[in-house]
C-alpha cells in the first residue's frame, strides 16, 4: 500500500511540474498562452532561417504575431486545440501541443 502511495505521489508530482514548466518558461498564466508564445518563437526562428533572408519582415512578422498573442490571451490556441483534442480541457490539450512543437 505505502508503494501505491508514493508511486500516485510521484505521479502526482509529475503531472505537476509537466503543466507548471511552460507557465514559467514563457511567463504566462495559462497553458494556451504559452503554446501561442512558442509557436511565435518558433515560426520567427523558421523565417529567419528561410530562404528569402528578410530582417525587416522578420521584425515585423514577429511583431504582427506578438501583437497577435498579447489581445488573445490564449483564446487563439485555445479554439485551435479543441478541434485537435476535443476531449481534453483546452489548457491540457495546449501544455501537451506545447512538448509535442
Amino acid at each position: 500500500m505505502k508503494q501505491l502511495s508514493s508511486l500516485l505521489t510521484l505521479l502526482i508530482l509529475c503531472s505537476v511540474i509537466a503543466y507548471g514548466y511552460p507557465l514559467l518558461s514563457e511567463g504566462v498564466t495559462n497553458g494556451c498562452s504559452a503554446l501561442e508564445k512558442k509557436s511565435i518563437r518558433v515560426a520567427a526562428a523558421q523565417h529567419g532561417t528561410g530562404t528569402a533572408n528578410d530582417p525587416v519582415g522578420q521584425i515585423l512578422s514577429t511583431a504582427l504575431m506578438n501583437t497577435l498573442q498579447s489581445t488573445s490571451n490564449g483564446n487563439l490556441a485555445a479554439s485551435a486545440i479543441v478541434q485537435k483534442y476535443p476531449s481534453l480541457p483546452p489548457q491540457i490539450g495546449c501544455t501537451l501541443a506545447y512538448y509535442q512543437q
